[in-house]
């Protein structure tokens, strides 16, 4: 498969007693693994979490150069039908988080 960037894409992630998080990422679909990467914002670095695929489902962590020195992020999400839904630990906190790629990728490459 060819790679498929997805950019503008909208993530969703749902903190136990707070409220939703929206974010926009970039996703880097590579058949076998897959790339989220969100820009920095306010108090929060890049995040850049690639996910090798696991039978139905991808399994990462945040793989940002240089890394981060306040949490390790490590996430697990699969497609149900058109969303992509999953889990992300950090710090031993989780919470829920889903996106949903646009029908056409941005580019190929």
């Amino acid at each position: 498969m060819a790679t498929a960037v997805y950019e503008g894409v909208s993530l969703q992630v749902l903190w136990p007693d707070s409220a939703t998080e929206n974010l926009t990422a970039t996703v880097i679909d590579r058949g076998d693994e897959m790339v989220i990467e969100i820009p920095a914002r306010e108090e929060n670095p890049i995040i850049c979490i690639k996910g090798s695929r696991i039978d139905y489902y991808f399994a990462g962590k945040d793989d940002y150069p240089g890394g981060h020195e306040r949490w390790e992020l490590i996430a697990r999400w699969a497609k149900l039908g058109d969303v992509y839904a999953g889990i992300w630990l950090v710090s031993g906190g989780e919470a829920l988080f889903s996106f949903r790629l646009p029908k056409k990728p941005t580019r190929k490459g």
